[in-house]
């Protein structure tokens, strides 16, 4: 509860500092022009059952996942701290990144959701990331296409578009993971354990396609697949190149990208940019996951990172049309990725800039 006060205490500092900041006016060293609040995070209205649309080259939409109080499946408290981050910055989260089991994925449940409701009514882009919590085996065998016909249903009904991250950073703990508990509760042998680098690689492709199969099949035209892996710097190169589903299967690819080295943003999104770029196709990159560690020490503070971020999009990055912060601790890991006040001082400013205005 004293974080919270805390926090709307930095909340209430930053609703001052922000109406002086109109269109037209620059911010010092952020290499981004401000935009007046109303244009902030409204894309045009895309037609029923189509796709996320995408920001032209430099730009990207503002995305979040937002837990100040690290509670677990307290949908409503996640909504309710989401809306208090959005007051401090004044703007929506233009994506909305939920967490959301195998099974878990049914009509009744978005319904029920309090953040994709919110999603609806605030004109945001509800990201889905789907745990596989399920065996790729079952998923190429086709035993669970009743779960993934009754998925794609649900979010076809949203009659919005939509981002499905499907066994997000799958390429880490979850790829060799053999005994429960496995990272973000993915299903143990979720590979096939005897199967090569390449062998599991295909093993992904598969259980992927197999599910767009489905998708399409279902008419959930308004979805769009984001493949994301890990990008630590543990990661190589080859679990990501070879677990590619192809062009034909995603809409956007990407990875995520927390400053666990502390070294920065720009070499932090350095590690699978080039990995990214090396796929040979013109998909737009989009950043799932990502944060600077609170109070980290100097020079990599948040702030530093979040006007690194404005100025790396158009210069460095322009392939990264998305970026979307987890503002929370890591429950897996107990990092804390809360804004600490001057991440709470440069997050709306990144926010205003012309590399995110969508």
């Amino acid at each position: 509860m004293r974080k919270l006060i805390g926090l709307l205490g930095l909340i209430a500092a930053t609703a001052v500092a922000l109406p002086g900041c109109g269109g037209g006016q620059s911010a010092a060293g952020i290499g981004g022009t401000l935009l007046a609040p109303q244009s902030l995070g409204r894309a045009y209205k895309p037609a029923a059952g189509s796709k996320i649309p995408v920001p032209p080259l430099g730009h990207g939409y503002f995305g979040g996942y937002v837990n100040l109080t690290g509670c677990n499946g307290c949908f409503a408290q996640i909504e309710s701290d989401t809306e208090t981050m959005e007051a401090a910055l004044h703007r929506h989260f233009k994506i909305h990144n939920h967490y959301y089991d195998f099974a878990a994925l049914t009509a009744a449940k978005l319904t029920s959701d309090p953040g994709i409701q919110a999603d609806l009514a605030r004109n945001r882009y509800p990201m889905i990331s789907w745990r596989c919590d399920v065996t790729l085996h079952q998923i190429i065998g086709g035993s669970e296409d009743p779960v993934i016909q009754g998925a794609a249903l649900a979010l076809k009904g949203l009659n919005t578009p939509v981002m499905l991250r499907f066994c997000w950073e799958f390429n880490g703990g979850p790829w060799m993971c053999t005994t429960a508990p496995c990272p973000n509760r993915f299903a143990p042998n979720l590979f096939d354990q005897s199967y090569s680098t390449q062998q599991k690689g295909q093993e992904f492709q598969q259980a992927w396609q197999h599910i767009w199969n489905v998708f399409q099949a279902e008419g959930a035209t308004n979805v769009s697949f984001f493949y994301c892996p890990d990008g630590s710097p543990s990661q190589g190169k080859d679990r990501i190149v070879y677990s590619y589903p192809g062009p034909n299967y995603v809409d956007w690819k990407g990875f995520d990208a927390y400053d666990t080295t502390n070294v920065g943003l720009v070499a932090t999104y350095s590690r699978h940019y080039g990995t990214m770029m090396s796929l040979g196709d013109t998909r737009p990159i989009m950043i799932g996951e990502t944060n600077e560690r609170y109070q980290n020490a100097a020079p990599w503070t948040q702030m530093q990172y979040y006007k690194d971020a404005v100025s790396a999009i158009q210069s460095t990055f322009p392939a990264i049309q998305a970026v979307s912060l987890f503002i929370g601790t890591n429950p897996n890991t107990g990092d804390n990725w809360k804004p600490d006040s001057s991440g709470m001082t440069q997050m709306p400013v990144m926010g205003y800039s012309s590399s995110f205005w969508f």
